[in-house]
This record gives C-alpha cells, structure tokens and sequence, in this order.
C-alpha cells in the first residue's frame, strides 16, 4: 500500500493548484482578449486569484465552477453579484441548497438571458 504524507498531498495540491491557474490566464487571454488588454500578466493573475477565492465562498470548488465564475466575471464585471442589475445573482449565489452544478447551470442561463437583452437593446 502507498502512503501519501501530508506534506506530500500539500505540494501536490500546490502544483495542481498552479497548473489550473495557468490554464485560466491562456483561456482568459483567449477569450477575453478585449477585457484583459490594459492589464498585466501580474494583473491578470491577481484577478483570477481573487475571484477564484469568491467563487469557492459560494460553492464553486470544481474546476468547471471556478471557471464558469471566471467567464462570467469577464463578462459582465468583478461584483456583477452585488450590483442591483443582476438582482438573481446574489439570490441565486447565497442559496446554499443549491448545489454546485446547480448554480452552474443558473448562471449560464441567467447570463445568456442578459446578453440577449443587452443585445436587443443595441439593435433598437
């Protein structure tokens, strides 16, 4: 049998945790390209750190939830929850009884319903 050391399954953590975060700073490059533009690499990281630590404190802990948070951070902005337009998210984020995939779904539906409304409104 292996036994695994605490201190072993830290650094593991560590590195897995560094490898996701490199991955969000190519796919937020790639796909927020507009967004991320004026900001530093250094910038870019900080952002993705911090909205990463808000998104597990509503229960966004897998790697499709955190960047699913992301996304939608780049998307519509860094408190897009606490902001009075999008007055689901925050009912939405602080329900505990929904589960993580769950809130995933919501959030995809509730923001494809406000970039079609954003687009509706340009068009007129």
């Amino acid at each position: 049998m292996i036994v695994i050391r605490e201190k072993q399954m830290k650094s593991l953590s560590e590195v897995s945790r560094e490898e996701f975060l490199k991955r969000m700073e190519v796919h937020v490059k790639q796909h927020f390209e507009p967004v991320v533009a004026p900001l530093t690499n250094e910038q870019i990281r900080q952002v993705i750190e911090r909205q990463w630590k808000r998104a597990e404190g509503y229960g966004l802990t897998s790697e499709l939830g955190v960047c699913t948070w992301l996304n939608i951070v780049f998307t519509l902005g860094e408190d897009f929850e606490k902001q009075a337009v999008y007055p689901w998210a925050v009912i939405l984020m602080k329900n505990d009884e929904i589960a993580e995939s769950g809130k995933i779904e919501h959030l995809n539906q509730n923001v494809e319903r406000e970039l079609t409304k954003a687009l509706e409104r340009e068009r007129r």
